[in-house]
């Protein structure tokens, strides 16, 4: 015999008439209160309440059944009350459900950020969270990680493996962009640097890349970021060309740690990044730094670009 599946809050039918001694229990959970909050809706004694409750009863004064009527007439408006409070409650309780049940160590969070070279706004920007969130993780406030970005982090973990990027320690504290600026001064690739707007709108030179940590590639004439208004007011679309890869990308601005910063989002179910989390464009006033955090070998780490 197959069972009976439970009955939702939301589909159970109202006790009517809401005096009777017999349903006074099945009120009290309709409306989400307390047998002694019911009570003062009812407008009898907690006493009276257990005595109805216990089938000690007496006949209602007229006083009691006018009063008892007009609460009948506001069970609609307390129903609709309930509803809110069981749907907070639920909503509670699932966001606890979708917390780590152990902390999180804060080495993993520090060793996973230099090895993607990001900063806290950009592992903010991975993660889709707020900065006070990871400044929270980087403090030893691990708890508040949900399943959700666990597992966001552990397939990056897996794809810096398999792409070959050197784990870096925790404590290590190095400028990701540093080589990659080296480089790029160093074979005169940064000559006539032009002001960045800031609107951002144009199309950048693409001067350098890193394809992977020390593997780095110099920027052809047809390299290029171009950027322009979207359709949406709040957003950018951000194309990004380099040797064979074409990326179309939209951009939203965010402020982050008290800088502004450009976070670049594809489709979700695009395989070429983790669900859609593209990247960071990072804004100066000569040069624009491009993280792209892909799992794909073919798609460069990061990209120092100027104005044409």
């Amino acid at each position: 015999m197959n069972a009976k599946s439970p009955k939702k809050v939301s589909d159970e039918v109202c006790p009517v008439p809401p005096w009777e001694p017999r349903t006074l229990l099945k009120l009290a959970q309709y409306l989400a209160v307390s047998q002694a909050e019911l009570s003062r809706l009812l407008g009898i004694s907690y006493s009276t309440f257990r005595a109805w409750i216990g089938g000690r009863t007496q006949a209602p004064s007229a006083r009691t059944i006018e009063h008892l009527r007009n609460f009948e007439k506001r069970i609609p408006e307390l129903r609709k009350v309930a509803l809110a409070k069981i749907a907070a409650r639920q909503e509670k309780e699932s966001r606890r459900a979708s917390r780590l049940g152990k902390p999180w160590p804060v080495n993993r969070i520090r060793s996973f950020m230099h090895t993607w070279g990001m900063t806290q706004a950009e592992f903010a920007i991975f993660c889709d969270v707020s900065y006070d969130s990871v400044t929270s993780w980087s403090r030893g406030r691990r708890r508040l990680v949900r399943k959700q970005t666990a597992e966001h982090v552990e397939a990056a973990e897996h794809a810096a493996r398999k792409r070959g990027f050197p784990t870096v320690g925790p404590n290590v504290k190095k400028n990701p962009w540093t080589a990659l600026k080296t480089f790029a001064f160093t074979n005169r690739l940064m000559l006539h640097l032009g002001e960045i707007p800031d609107s951002l709108i144009g199309t950048f030179s693409i001067r350098a890349a890193e394809a992977a940590p020390r593997r780095f590639l110099k920027g052809k004439p047809t390299d290029r970021i171009i950027i322009r208004k979207s359709q949406h007011r709040q957003t950018l679309d951000v194309k990004v060309i380099f040797g064979k890869l074409t990326l179309n990308l939209t951009g939203t601005w965010q402020k982050l740690g008290g800088l502004d910063y450009l976070a670049l989002t594809a489709p979700a179910d695009d395989p070429r990044f983790f669900q859609g989390r593209a990247g960071c464009l990072t804004p100066g006033q000569t040069l624009l730094r491009l993280s792209l955090w892909s799992p794909l070998k073919s798609i460069p780490v990061r990209y120092l670009a100027a104005g044409r």
